[in-house]
């Protein structure tokens, strides 16, 4: 399972494997609160500000070096909000987002404003924050654990390796951890 970038328009690139994103977090986290609510909530509406508190941080590790790099070549290239998204998608999941188009659904010529869009996007590509970030990462480690494997880092598209084979793991997360920005506004 690799966690990606998406905006209001829909996929943006490849961030990282379950592990690189952790690595990622637990470095750029330290260094400035910008960052650090980027990875708490799973999301940023301010890609200039965050771009900023990222220009100035470099690692000296190669892989975590590489997946900056990467991070600072996707924002730019995002509209609106920079959502981390897992983008697995259950049959529950593309039920609720056949659900969240119709309900964004404008007259033709109308255009949502910059609120609306990124509200679609936070349900449509449900934000992925510490707390599922976190809960993934234990589950990796305890499969890795029971396989004799070793993760991945950086932004590798699998994440464990055995000898010359390499393994995606998909690990869905209990819904309560998603948080409010994914959940359906409330009415009225």
């Amino acid at each position: 399972m690799t966690y990606y970038l998406f905006d209001s328009r829909g996929f943006i690139g490849d961030i990282a494997s379950i592990h690189g994103l952790f690595e990622l977090r637990e470095y750029l986290s330290e260094s400035n609160i910008i960052l650090q609510e980027f990875f708490e909530n799973g999301y940023t509406e301010n890609m200039i500000r965050f771009l900023e508190a990222l220009s100035g941080t470099e690692s000296d590790d190669e892989k975590i070096k590489e997946t900056i790099l990467n991070l600072k070549d996707l924002i730019p290239k995002c509209r609106d909000i920079a959502i981390i998204s897992d983008a697995v998608e259950t049959k529950e999941d593309a039920q609720r987002k056949d659900e969240i188009e119709k309900r964004y659904l404008l007259p033709k010529g109308k255009k949502p404003g910059i609120a609306a869009r990124r509200q679609r996007a936070r349900e449509l590509y449900k934000p992925r924050g510490r707390k599922v970030q976190d809960f993934v990462h234990a589950k990796l480690i305890e499969i890795a654990g029971k396989m004799k494997a070793e993760l991945t880092r950086g932004n590798h598209p699998f994440d464990l390796v055995i000898g010359d084979n390499v393994i995606d793991v998909i690990i869905l997360p209990p819904d309560d951890l998603d948080g409010e920005h994914s959940r359906k506004p409330k009415s009225g």
